[in-house]
């Protein structure tokens, strides 16, 4: 018999309930029971009805700007020539003839908004440093006229690179458009709209930072954000945004925007809770046009890289060696997941090489290697330390055999260290050929 626990907070028989705040235990109110609801997920304020004729309330321009993305995105055309009426009740943005607050929040105008979520609006600055703005805008618009209005202030200052590959001239931008149009919504869809505070966009000479009222809700934090199961602060809203193809209920936001940014060799998005906000960054980071023509070409010869792999090779490209532990914690994944994660890039995919030892460490292969970096720095691009060196060694050797002159050029070693050293390998199966100064190491 398997008994279901119930929804916390839990109560005593007479249905009272308390929580411990500091040393003491004291009563649950109702609307500490509220914000406890809300921070687990199991609360959703977007649910609440608007007491009001939902004619009075609907702009005409949010319900025109929707079926404008409906049809860009290739919705129902059953669905989009609803009359308004249906159509609201069919998303949920009406129940029984009235607005949901989620679907105010989407379809209402701005003095409905301002009249029954006053706290709700955005806010857009241009920095010319960390305390001083060049362009400020903001309102209290219905999200996707809201959204269009920050994305058309990014754009304006999204500068364009041209990148030359072969016959063919490739334009990219700064910041990838879906990168930023899947932050900025997500910014509506997960603040909290009891608090305080609208959703502020910042673009900087080099990043750009989006908060938004709330905090990480149902166990999700900056360092699982990435594979943890989806949990909504304001699930009707989701469902709603969700069914006019304005966001994906999957999960899929915060991985689209990694992809997005790791495809074209940039930094990933940083996440982090700063008081009662939410902040994610997205650094201006360079073009690598290298790794867009490596990932192209791969793509094209039926290879396939998920989110992982892509983290993996961002991470390789800067610091050129990982080991499972460091793979677990770029990726938010479990030791046990990141070893199968870098097992499979190296025996099926190909694109990693280890070398054995007590401390196994993971780098890019040589091909791989030619392909996105310098292929001279290949055996010389970091100062290792002793155990690295015979991991490396050990793996170069894989390949093919090696003299003490190259092992020398690979270690920084002078002659008799490299004998002792690999002297030392005997027992990882390293040999030597008995030919004088024309001798080499191989296995």
């Amino acid at each position: 018999m398997n008994v279901f626990p119930g929804m916390a907070p839990y109560t005593e028989t007479s249905g009272e309930a308390t929580i411990r705040i500091g040393k003491e235990c004291v009563p649950l109110t109702g609307s500490m029971r509220r914000e406890v609801f809300s921070r687990s997920g199991n609360f959703d304020v977007t649910a609440e009805i608007i007491d009001d004729k939902w004619e009075r309330l609907v702009s005409l321009a949010a319900l025109e700007k929707v079926r404008e993305i409906m049809k860009k995105e290739k919705a129902s055309p059953d669905l989009i020539k609803k009359s308004d009426a249906d159509f609201l009740a069919s998303i949920g943005a009406l129940k029984n003839a009235k607005f949901t607050l989620g679907g105010l929040l989407v379809f209402g105008g701005k003095d409905a908004l301002k009249k029954y979520v006053p706290d709700y609006g955005w806010e857009y600055r241009r920095m010319k440093g960390s305390t001083d703005y060049i362009v400020k805008d903001g309102g209290n618009d219905p999200i996707p006229i809201a959204v269009s209005e920050i994305e058309k202030h990014i754009m304006t200052e999204n500068h364009i690179t041209t990148v030359k590959s072969g016959l063919y001239h490739y334009e990219y931008k700064t910041y990838p458009e879906s990168a930023i149009r899947e932050a900025i919504l997500n910014a509506f869809l997960h603040r909290d709209f009891k608090i305080t505070g609208r959703v502020m966009v910042k673009l900087y000479k080099n990043r750009i930072e989006l908060t938004n009222p709330g905090n990480f809700i149902g166990g999700i934090t900056p360092d699982n954000i990435l594979h943890h199961p989806p949990v909504a602060r304001n699930s009707l809203l989701a469902d709603i945004l969700d069914k006019i193809r304005l966001v994906n209920r999957s999960n899929l936001g915060v991985p689209r925007i990694y992809r997005s940014l790791l495809e074209e060799g940039k930094e990933p998005p940083q996440y982090r809770e700063v008081g009662n906000f939410i902040e994610l960054t997205i650094n201006s980071s360079e073009l690598k046009p290298q790794v867009k023509d490596f990932l192209k070409r791969s793509y094209e010869r039926g290879m396939d890289f998920d989110i992982d792999h892509l983290i993996i090779i961002h991470y390789l490209l800067r610091h050129r060696e990982m080991d499972y532990r460091t793979a677990a914690r770029v990726c938010q994944r479990s030791i046990e997941s990141a070893k199968e994660i870098l097992g499979y890039m190296e025996n099926d995919l190909r694109i990693l090489e280890s070398g054995d030892g007590k401390r196994k460490i993971y780098m890019l292969s040589k091909p791989v290697y030619n392909e996105l970096l310098d292929s001279s720095d290949y055996h010389r691009d970091m100062k290792l330390d002793d155990e690295s060196i015979k991991v490396r060694i050990l793996a170069i050797l894989k390949k093919g055999p090696l003299t003490n002159a190259q092992v020398r050029q690979i270690t920084g070693k002078d002659r008799f260290q490299v004998i002792k050293l690999m002297k030392e390998l005997e027992n990882d199966g390293v040999k030597i050929s008995k030919q004088g100064r024309s001798s080499y190491y191989y296995i």
